[in-house]
């Protein structure tokens, strides 16, 4: 899937394009994306990818995992190397949303100490650096 978004730091438009394929190129390949919900932004990973169509109209839908479960009592910034700390829901609590919904694609590196939590690599792009840092400016972190 191809997804347009706006930068941040330049106000272009930049292109993501997102795989969610059980057989690329002979392995799965399940890209994690940012995506905005009615309460904030939220990382989560790409399932499945579907339409809808309704009369003469089709609707763009994605079946995702939220990666918005609690990290725990401490905030979901890591201590060490400053980087957004985020936990996976269980993939029954998988959500269903607009395609239009997702912003872009996103880096997540799982934390082996920690099962089920994920590192966001916010050093891809100077965008995703800034979109980081004000979901943790939102979050209260210092």
């Amino acid at each position: 899937i191809k997804v347009n978004f706006e930068s941040t730091v330049d106000w272009c438009q930049y292109t993501d394009h997102l795989r969610c394929n059980p057989h690329f190129h002979g392995r799965s390949r399940y890209d994690c994306i940012l995506i905005k919900t009615q309460q904030q932004d939220i990382f989560g990973r790409l399932i499945f990818l579907f339409q809808c169509v309704v009369g003469d109209e089709s609707f763009p839908l994605a079946l995702v995992q939220p990666y918005d479960a609690p990290t725990g009592p401490r905030p979901a910034k890591d201590v060490h190397l400053n980087l957004w700390r985020v936990r996976e829901q269980p993939r029954e609590s998988a959500e269903i949303f607009s395609v239009e919904s997702i912003i872009r694609g996103a880096l997540l590196y799982p934390d082996h100490t920690r099962p089920g939590e994920h590192l966001v690599i916010d050093t891809i792009d100077t965008d995703i650096f800034l979109r980081v840092q004000m979901m943790h400016k939102a979050a209260g972190h210092h």
